[in-house]
């Protein structure tokens, strides 16, 4: 949050498992600026490993936030696409 100047002080996290965490106040930003969804539980799970997919719609909404234009122009091709 700190790299894309998004903080917001005493932010408050609606999720259950991130109370007293160090990520408190970042999850709690993204949270309140519609980047971050938790899982269904309605936790945040900090301790999973976040997927390439997850990484990538919180990097798009983010660039939604900013109002930074993407261009569709470069494809991507990543060895493991026949996977999922």
């Amino acid at each position: 949050m700190t790299a894309f100047a998004l903080e917001q002080r005493n932010a408050k996290a609606q999720f259950s498992d991130v109370e007293g965490k160090w990520y408190h106040e970042y999850v709690a930003t993204a949270q309140q600026m519609g980047f971050l969804d938790g899982i269904y539980d309605g936790t945040f799970d900090g301790d999973k490993i976040i997927t390439r997919e997850e990484t990538a719609a919180i990097a798009y909404r983010i660039t939604k936030v900013r109002n930074v234009e993407l261009s569709n122009n470069n494809e991507v091709k990543f060895s493991d696409e026949s996977s999922f």
